[in-house]
């Protein structure tokens, strides 16, 4: 876990500069880490909220896009909203 913290680390350091307080989320960057055919999909997304950048790793399936999963985050009033976009619980796995 040490790696991720890391990763997010840089990542909040890059976005920082566009950082602007918001009442809202809204989404800065959004791309996809890895797909697995046949069973999910790995997704960056770098959020800014009234408290700062966020970086959340959601799981989805192999199909998702970026068109759809942007449109779904867009739909997001809160960080527990697009956190529940996660469907890792849902993929079934061999």
């Amino acid at each position: 876990m040490e790696t991720k913290s890391l990763m997010d680390e840089k990542i909040k350091g890059m976005v920082l500069q566009i950082q602007v307080p918001t009442e809202s989320i809204s989404l800065l960057h959004l791309f996809r880490t890895e797909l697995r055919q046949g069973y999910d999909s790995s997704w960056v997304a770098i959020l800014n909220t009234p408290n700062g950048v966020e970086v959340l790793y959601l799981t989805c399936r192999d199909g998702e896009s970026t068109g759809g999963l942007t449109k779904e985050i867009g739909k997001c009033q809160t960080i527990d909203c697009v956190r529940a976009l996660d469907q890792r619980k849902h993929i079934w796995y061999d």
